[in-house]
């Protein structure tokens, strides 16, 4: 049985991409902190984001573009550092209250500082203007250099210049005399970038690591995976742990590199009621795959409702007849398939979502949840046997989280329009895939 009762993660759209849950994972098996597991959310509206917070009782979130500025509104309380910055890219929970602090910083500072490199009086090239540029401009602050701004929208380099005493430089000409600066900081994606001929005493540090960096240079070069791995152990220390990470998280981040995410066959799980089912058939003819519904395909099998099949084999039987179902699915080369709400409570049923399936965890408010499956009919939810309140549907699901987190490769909001909520899944697959085929 799981029991993981910590949860943390990194939001953003995309996320697919990201390397931060197999590093904080592997630093949480190395430290035996059995009841952690850090996670995966496909989110861009920060409202529904605090929302998940609060309902999960998540203990932090990292956060990547678009909610680094998007949630400044919505923390309880803000760290010094972050209201300078203008951005959040950790929400921790503080005795129940959402704190938003800013680690990105951290991670430019200690790149420096580790590697014997002062910014004392450093002439420091900031490419890009959103939280990452905020957060490199922040920490060229703090170390006493003198900022030159430059980004594609004018004014966002205006304002980022003025908030850190620099001056702004054309982005149009940000090639030209390219060696006067003692160090150039790109914080914008880096994809079709022409970069320029750096000398042996520059500093070059790319935050994009999504893209492979493709870059000839004498300059000393950082690439975004040493900023990551940085502002990671910065984020861990704030989470209260003390050990030292940097080497776990660079192996676990280099073994992740080489891993291949197959979206060939794609699982959805999630409570009664979350929309698997009505988004999972939008989904699944939008990507040009075979859809199926588990429970619909085990009562095509039996010849029986599930609520039958429970009432007169007892949950044992059903649970058998889901296990075989699913591992007949599973055989298909391409599929979407939504699974009942109790799927992944099989042992069994775990390791077949986990080695063979791409696996999306649908998170809906549990009371709009609970409504939906009212309004449906109570025929095919046997769960109405022990949940026939929504506070007992809360005990259920409560019992039910771990197990939906163990088997998640990613996690969404399913409150909304089905079509956009198919429609945002659609081009996370569709730019991780494309992304793959860049590498």
């Amino acid at each position: 049985m799981s029991v993981w009762s910590e949860i943390y993660g990194v939001a953003g759209l995309p996320i697919t991409h990201s390397f931060s849950p197999a590093m904080f994972n592997a630093a949480f098996k190395r430290y035996k902190y059995k009841q952690a597991v850090y996670l995966k959310f496909l989110y861009d509206d920060p409202q529904k984001l605090i929302e998940t917070f609060k309902e999960l009782e998540i203990r932090a979130l990292n956060l990547t573009s678009p909610l680094k500025i998007k949630t400044l509104d919505y923390a309880d309380e803000i760290s010094e550092e972050a209201k300078a910055i203008g951005a959040i890219n950790l929400l921790i929970d503080k005795n129940g209250k959402i704190r938003g602090e800013n680690v990105d910083w951290l991670g430019v500072r200690n790149i420096f500082l580790y590697n014997g490199l002062s910014l004392k009086d450093k002439k420091v090239l900031i490419v890009g203007a959103g939280g990452a540029a905020r957060a490199a401009a922040y920490a060229a602050f703090k170390g006493g250099a003198k900022i030159f701004a430059a980004n594609r929208t004018a004014k966002k380099a205006e304002e980022m210049a003025a908030a850190f005493g620099g001056k702004v430089v054309p982005f149009e000409k940000i090639n030209e005399n390219i060696t006067y600066y003692d160090a150039v900081i790109y914080a914008a994606p880096i994809k079709d970038f022409k970069f320029p001929e750096f000398d042996e005493k520059q500093i070059v540090l790319i935050a994009d690591y999504s893209t492979p960096l493709k870059i000839k240079t004498k300059a000393r070069v950082f690439d975004g995976t040493e900023w990551l791995i940085k502002q990671a152990a910065a984020t861990w220390n704030k989470l209260g742990y003390g050990e030292s990470v940097e080497e776990i998280f660079r192996e676990a981040l280099l073994e992740d590199k080489k891993k291949k995410i197959s979206f060939s066959k794609i699982s959805i799980v999630g409570f009664s009621g979350a929309g698997k089912t009505t988004i999972g058939k939008i989904l699944a003819k939008k990507l040009g795959k075979e859809f199926y519904d588990l429970d619909e395909v085990i009562e095509k099998t039996a010849g029986k409702t599930i609520n039958e099949i429970f009432r007169e084999k007892g949950e044992p039987y059903f649970r058998e007849l889901e296990r075989s179902a699913l591992k007949e699915i599973a055989k298909k080369k391409s599929y979407v398939v939504s699974c009942g709400g109790g799927a992944p409570l099989d042992k069994r049923n775990r390791e077949t979502l986990k080695r063979q399936t791409f696996s999306i965890w649908f998170f809906s408010d549990l009371k709009k949840s609970f409504e939906r499956v009212a309004a449906a009919g109570r025929k095919r939810h046997p769960y109405y046997k022990v949940a026939t309140t929504e506070k007992l549907a809360r005990k259920l699901f409560e019992f039910r989280v771990p197990f939906y987190c163990e088997v998640s490769d990613l996690a969404i909001n399913s409150d909304g329009n089905p079509r956009e909520i198919a429609e945002v899944l659609y081009e996370e697959i569709r730019g991780a895939i494309e992304r793959r085929r860049g590498n």
